[in-house]
């Protein structure tokens, strides 16, 4: 038996059971414990990580996502497993690269959506230009903090045709192609 005297106090977030016998509980300190008799008895199973575990949930007594502090995505696969800390993925939150995808709808009257990932936070431009290349509008230029964004382009003043979205931060840039049609 586990000698808890000398452990940091944990503290449980979340509790989730997927049938009437079997469940799961987080909560700080990368405590994960799983229950299969209706929460009578609970074994902890090892994650390896000490961030606190905010939510969880499980679709069975295998499949199942961890969430918690910091960013913290963890999936398991096999319920946690027997013991190893392998057993549960750490996926990161944080983009790891630039991305510009491809605005929606396209082709569009008069107005779309254009979304991108930025790795890390900086200063960025968004920048749109008619099919000769003269920059026709600047969507977004300012500082963004790292993650999903995304802005909406009115078109209502311009002219049908082809034209080009372009991303530029952190040294890179990312030109997409997009279709307005009245």
């Amino acid at each position: 038996m586990e000698d808890y005297r000398h452990s940091p106090v944990n503290w449980l977030n979340s509790v989730y059971f997927y049938d009437t016998l079997n469940g799961f509980t987080a909560g700080s300190f990368g405590s994960f414990y799983r229950t299969s008799n209706s929460g009578y008895d609970w074994v902890k199973v090892p994650t390896g990580v000490t961030n606190t575990f905010k939510k969880s949930y499980f679709f069975d007594q295998n499949n199942g996502w961890l969430v918690g502090t910091y960013g913290l995505l963890m999936k398991t696969t096999n319920g946690g497993g027997t013991g190893t800390p392998t057993s549960i993925e750490e996926k990161p939150a944080i983009p790891v690269s630039l991305e510009l995808q491809q605005n929606y709808p396209n082709p569009f009257n008069p107005v779309t959506t254009i979304n991108f990932v930025v790795p890390d936070a900086g200063n960025y431009r968004l920048t749109v230009y008619d099919i000769l290349g003269n920059e026709t509008g600047a969507l977004h230029e300012g500082f963004l903090g790292a993650g999903s964004h995304f802005v909406s382009f009115d078109g209502n003043n311009y002219a049908s045709g082809v034209y080009f979205y372009r991303l530029s931060g952190n040294g890179q840039n990312l030109v997409r192609k997009m279709v307005l049609l009245k």
